[in-house]
């Protein structure tokens, strides 16, 4: 008779899901006292050193509940919160900035506080500042005055974006090439209007050969090259790039 290779991948498999069978129809029997291993409760979550998981169904087999992987490992540790969850957190330990939940800025970056962990952080290039009804932003630490009302201003030839009352990037335009019309402010290409541009519209573009022309307020603001598609004018102050 020959002997069972026990290092044999499909023996091991075999083996294993039979296992998983019999654990199955001892938690059918003995329910809900439960057998050794079954003391995971549906939709329970936890953290295993620095792996979310979460305790699901096995599959096709009448087995209980088990205790899954739930995404990839945490960067830096996981956090079982007070609700029950279990996330990634930035920070091994609690810190100073995390003093209540919700939106705070960490080490020059905007992030989430779940129970006094940051959360889902993102460095800012500049600084971090929390505005009420904003929560945490990148921008100015002090409010602009020119952003009252407005998402963007001109400063001689530099664009300033405008987040919550707060300057939020510059960019140089060029000389000459911040533009304000009406209540909008943006770069163009040129400093004087294109004749091509629809002089009044906010926003049209044309195609020229198969580049995809973009304006606003008749000024040109952006070139697209269609490659591999085709640049297709729709109307005469729409163009798009397509098949």
């Amino acid at each position: 008779m020959r002997q069972p290779d026990w290092k044999d991948d499909s023996f091991q498999s075999t083996l294993s899901k039979l296992g998983r069978l019999l654990l199955g129809f001892c938690w059918i029997l003995v329910a809900p006292t439960g057998c050794v291993g079954t003391s995971c409760s549906l939709g329970a979550k936890r953290c295993d050193g620095k792996q979310p998981m979460h305790c699901a169904e096995p599959g096709d087999l009448p087995l209980p509940p088990e205790w899954r992987e739930a995404g990839a490992p945490c960067a830096v540790a996981c956090h079982e919160t007070s609700d029950g969850n279990a996330l990634c957190v930035d920070a091994g330990d609690p810190v100073r900035d995390c003093v209540t939940d919700g939106a705070a800025c960490w080490q020059n970056a905007r992030t989430l506080c779940v129970d006094g962990y940051p959360t889902a952080t993102a460095d800012c290039s500049g600084s971090c500042v929390v505005v009420a009804g904003c929560g945490s932003i990148c921008a100015d630490a002090e409010p602009e005055p020119r952003c009252a009302d407005v998402t963007a201003f001109c400063d001689g030839d530099t664009l300033t974006a405008c987040q919550c009352g707060h300057a939020k990037e510059r960019t140089t335009c060029g000389t000459a090439r911040c533009q304000k019309v009406q209540a909008a402010s943006f770069c163009s290409i040129e400093p004087t209007r294109d004749a091509r541009c629809a002089p009044q519209a906010l926003y049209s573009s044309f195609c020229d050969g198969n580049s995809l022309d973009v304006c606003e307020f008749g000024f040109l603001t952006s070139r697209q090259n269609c490659a591999p598609m085709t640049c297709s004018q729709q109307t005469t102050v729409s163009a798009s790039c397509g098949s």
